[in-house]
């Protein structure tokens, strides 16, 4: 999934727009889409005004997942290794 080629793509589309900024003004939509996910996540447990179905919830995670792979992508790292690591280390501690 993180190195599907349309985030690379993406990330061309950005890096043409912003130059050298390209990652830091993509990790503040990062910022931005987290803070909209959190709000989905809030209405869906029932801690807002409106409620939020699971679908507009996992709309919004997907959109973190997707802004911070692009800002990954700007900044040649490899997220999906990382991931994968991260993972790793993770599993050791809840195998214990």
């Amino acid at each position: 999934m993180l190195d599907d080629q349309r985030i690379a793509k993406i990330a061309d589309n950005v890096r043409a727009r912003n130059g050298d900024l390209a990652p830091v003004l993509n990790a503040l939509c990062m910022a931005e889409e987290m803070g909209e996910a959190v709000q989905q996540i809030r209405r869906h447990e029932g801690h807002a005004r409106r409620p939020a179905t699971c679908d507009e919830v996992g709309e919004e995670m997907a959109d973190v997942i997707i802004s911070t792979a692009v800002t990954a992508q700007l900044m040649g790292i490899d997220l999906g290794a990382h991931v994968r690591a991260k993972l790793d280390r993770i599993m050791e501690r809840v195998g214990r």
